[in-house]
């Protein structure tokens, strides 16, 4: 699945959802890391917000060329945005990552995932995540934490004010100095679709 969409964010987070996004510092809970992990150069001028699921077949395939590009590029800072839409299964996993936030293990458990086979369920998070050296009974108490529930939501209503609709969706801009073209928006981008938006966002005024 590849498909391309220009569209201005700003002007769907003011028409397309509640009051709570409507301002001007709420575009930076997109931009920003507000919660989420960021991967990448963390002050580079090109920003990649990925929306995903960890049951999602293409979000996995994607991910080591996604690392490829990271590690070619040192221009671009990559925020994830876990986005559990696929089905009930996949709310556990997003959970789980952003609960070992806490413990300093984020990419190393979310690479984990990865790469682990799907569905993921509880032993398996939990197999995975003592192989990364995660302390496992305090990961299980984070994962139902207000900080970790409210950060799923926060992710799950960003997408949908964005009418984020398929994972993997990548939202490609020029962050600093920020751009004042629309941004780019993809969904389920090769990596050569994801290397052209890049080049647009460096170009973009």
């Amino acid at each position: 699945m590849r498909k391309l969409v220009r569209m201005a964010v700003a002007a769907v987070l003011f028409a397309g959802c509640s009051s709570a996004f409507a301002a001007t510092s709420d575009l930076n809970k997109l931009y920003r890391a507000a919660g989420n992990t960021v991967a990448g150069n963390p002050d580079g001028h090109i920003t990649i917000v990925e929306f995903f699921d960890y049951n999602c077949g293409y979000c996995r395939l994607i991910y080591p060329r996604l690392n490829k590009l990271l590690q070619a590029d040192h221009d671009i800072r990559l925020v994830y945005r876990e986005y559990p839409v696929l089905s009930p299964h996949s709310m556990l996993p997003a959970q789980a990552a952003l609960a070992a936030q806490n413990q300093g293990k984020y990419l190393q458990l979310h690479t984990a995932m990865m790469e682990a086979s799907m569905p993921l369920f509880e032993g398996e998070i939990n197999r995975l995540a003592a192989e990364q050296g995660i302390n496992t009974s305090q990961l299980d108490k984070d994962m139902n934490s207000p900080d970790v529930m409210k950060q799923v939501q926060t992710n799950l209503s960003v997408g949908q004010a964005l009418n984020i609709q398929g994972v993997p969706s990548f939202i490609v801009v020029r962050t600093t100095p920020p751009s004042s073209e629309k941004a780019n928006v993809l969904v389920g981008p090769s990596l050569r679709d994801l290397k052209e938006a890049i080049q647009q966002a460096e170009a973009s005024k």
